[in-house]
């Protein structure tokens, strides 16, 4: 659980209002941390999860949000990516090997995405730090 408890940062910090704060103190009250964190683990490992070979990409792909316009992050962040299959390693290498037999499959398309994109032409060459959820490139100017 421990692993998954910096993943929970980010959500947190992107709803934090006093209006979500308030709810937040309300649930830690009634239900307790304990059971708060347990909830919340599920819900973040389950969102994590479902951007991880989207329908609508190659298999692999990780999506850095489903935002598609202001700002548009449809796309596969090459460190992002990194960042959230170590999250899912992670567990495993504590002999919680649970959640790496439920992923497995996942983190093999992440590699084998990761090969492809070894190879793809583009403006920069292996430093490119996103592409297209499809596996293409970024070519376009978009902050270069």
């Amino acid at each position: 659980m421990k692993f998954y408890l910096f993943l929970l940062g980010p959500i947190l910090l992107l709803s934090i209002n006093a209006a979500a704060l308030t709810d937040c103190e309300a649930s830690f009250q009634s239900t307790g941390i304990e059971t708060w964190l347990e909830t919340q683990v599920t819900v973040a490992k389950t969102k994590v999860l479902e951007n991880i070979s989207r329908p609508d990409g190659l298999p692999g792909a990780i999506i850095a949000a489903r935002t598609r316009s202001e700002p548009d992050y449809y796309f596969h962040w090459i460190r992002d990516a990194g960042l959230v299959v170590e999250a899912i390693l992670g567990p495993a290498r504590t002999g919680d090997t649970r959640l790496l037999a439920e992923t497995r499959h996942k983190v093999l398309e992440y590699v084998a995405f990761s090969k492809r994109l070894q190879n793809l032409e583009t403006l920069t060459g292996l430093g490119e730090p996103k592409v297209h959820v499809d596996g293409t490139a970024i070519n376009g100017p978009w902050g270069r």
